[in-house]
């Protein structure tokens, strides 16, 4: 079973939890699970905590698996001291006539280059996803929705922030400007304060994640980013939409198998106009990752390294071929065996004769059918963890490594010894899809990869990103601060950044062909329209919005 499923097991039986459930083709679900959104074979559902073990062992169900937390990208560090505008759009194409989603934390209503001439807002609906006393929507069950009406109300009142309940600045963590009112207008943001975004003609919504219970502010699950894309993807009605996501974490298979990229990809693939851009992560210079080769007779150690203030819990993930067998234990710093995890095991970490975390042996995923270790340590002794691996069986041999993000508090990042991290297969852990759209970062005025975009390939071999955008150093919209003040601009980095140039591009290319198009058509526009490099981190190479929207115009179909 799911490592992190035997997490949420214990305690009421009666409680309802959100979980994500891949079920056998056109089978129903289990009694007692209510399922909220469907993508495919992969639909987010309610259960009692009770009924997790008997679901689990259902034939109907093919894999359960708890949700996750999902953060935002955090911002690069070390700016350079020029600044680049969001990226301009191609004329006259303005991304009319369809719907660019943002998926995010903190979007100002009020900021002018998300309303229209007329100062009216051109958002179609906001869900708030934290708890309200208002009425959630259905069948969520979690949240408040803004519609146009009543984001337009909160507008003429003089406080919108006010109306809504709903203030930008509560998750502005560092006073900057949020992270999602930034990706917004560099997607889509109307020249009014600043260059504006690359499709000021679009419609917008956005939601603003957060968990399905109550929970830390900035911090989302993996149910609720998919039941956001639900949402999206009604709001927009008839209009073709892309949606973009700038967030991820560390852990996971990193090879497309996760069931929310396999949702992703069942999404885009349900017909045409529908397309999901992410980001692929600002991880290539941390020490996250680590790889090698088992085998048996010889024991590979690995250093996890805590700081001695932490005050956080921390989660290793270690992913190897489903073909081998292998224990994996654990060393305190002071040397002490806590725990020797063989295959098919999970429980507690004892440390001192206090339970310290918890573990779990997982054999044959049944959505790669490879091996996963799941580590979790709460915050008890810093310093120099050991995690060893002693091979028992291997034909395959190859395993991968990484240290899950935690950067609630400064030092609260665990890493892995520099000495063995490799940079590859860095990409967040739910950027690796087949059919969704990655991008990294590359610095406009030089026109090389940015330092810290995240590189592949994927577990599975594939390269990731897909494509590069402007990351580094774009100057697009600040939200308000804390003392009412704006609208202004602000500058941050990172492959947040870089997709929503990708994002608004593709609402150009709906407009240039004059239809919504698929999938396929979109990943084949930008790849034959991309500038080429030599540097497998950039996928297809920068992207060319002249270029791809007059590609997408040669397929624009005359009125009968």
């Amino acid at each position: 079973m799911d490592p992190n499923l035997w997490g949420i097991v214990a305690g009421d039986r009666d409680d309802e939890v959100a979980a994500l459930i891949r079920l056998a083709p056109g089978a129903a679900p289990p009694p007692g699970v209510r399922i909220v959104t469907r993508f495919g074979e992969v639909a987010t559902c309610r259960l009692a905590r009770g009924a997790i073990l008997a679901v689990r062992d259902h034939p109907a169900v093919r894999s359960l698996k708890a949700a996750r937390a999902l953060v935002p990208e955090p911002a690069a560090a070390t700016l350079p001291r020029h600044r680049t505008r969001a990226g301009r759009g191609a004329a006259p194409w303005t991304g009319r006539g369809s719907l660019v989603g943002v998926i995010d934390w903190g979007c100002d209503v009020g900021h002018p280059n998300f309303l229209d001439e007329r100062g009216r807002t051109r958002l179609v609906a906001l869900w708030d996803q934290r708890p309200s006393r208002r009425r959630p929507p259905e069948p969520y069950g979690y949240g408040v929705v803004h519609d146009r009406r009543a984001i337009d109300r909160a507008l003429a009142s003089g406080d919108p922030f006010a109306a809504l309940a709903y203030d930008p600045a509560d998750v502005d963590v560092d006073d900057h400007g949020t992270h999602g009112t930034h990706v917004v207008d560099i997607a889509a943001g109307r020249p009014v304060c600043g260059a504006g975004g690359v499709a000021p003609g679009a419609d917008l919504a956005f939601v603003h994640l957060a968990m399905h219970e109550r929970g830390p502010r900035n911090i989302a699950s993996s149910v609720t980013l998919l039941e956001a894309i639900d949402f999206i993807a009604n709001a927009a009605g008839g209009r073709p939409w892309v949606i973009n996501l700038s967030l991820g974490s560390h852990a996971g298979p990193h090879d497309g198998s996760t069931l929310v990229e396999l949702a992703l990809d069942a999404c885009v693939d349900a017909g045409p106009g529908r397309v999901i851009v992410q980001s692929v992560g600002n991880y290539f210079r941390r020490p996250i990752h680590a790889t090698g080769v088992l085998e048996v007779g010889a024991r590979t150690t690995l250093a996890w390294l805590v700081d001695p203030t932490d005050e956080t819990p921390n989660e290793l993930d270690l992913w190897y071929g489903g073909s081998d067998r292998a224990i994996v234990y654990l060393f305190s710093p002071s040397g002490r065996r806590v725990v020797a995890a063989a295959p098919d095991s999970h429980g507690a970490l004892v440390y001192d004769g206090a339970v310290i975390g918890r573990f779990g042996h997982r054999t044959a995923d049944p959505n790669n059918g490879d091996n996963q270790v799941t580590l979790i340590v709460d915050p008890v002794v810093g310093g120099r963890w050991r995690v060893v691996i002693e091979p028992i069986r291997v034909e395959r041999g190859d395993f991968h490594v990484w240290v899950e993000r935690d950067e609630a508090t400064p030092g609260s990042q665990s890493r892995l010894a520099r000495s063995q991290i490799s940079q590859q297969t860095t990409t967040n852990s739910i950027s690796n899809g087949h059919r969704t759209i990655t991008v990294g970062g590359y610095d406009r005025r030089t026109g090389e990869i940015a330092r810290f975009s995240s590189a592949g390939p994927t577990r599975d071999g594939r390269q990731k990103p897909d494509l590069l955008a402007p990351g580094v150093a774009i100057t697009a919209a600040r939200s308000a601060g804390r003392d009412g003040g704006g609208p202004e601009l602000t500058v941050k980095s990172g492959t947040s950044m870089a997709a929503p140039h990708v994002t608004g591009t593709i609402a150009l290319l709906y407009e240039a062909a004059g239809r919504a198009l698929s999938i396929d058509e979109v990943r084949d526009i930008l790849e034959r329209t991309c500038a080429r490099m030599r540097d497998p981190r950039a996928g297809w190479g920068r992207l060319d919005i002249a270029a791809a929207t007059a590609a997408a115009r040669s397929l624009h179909r005359p009125e009968a």
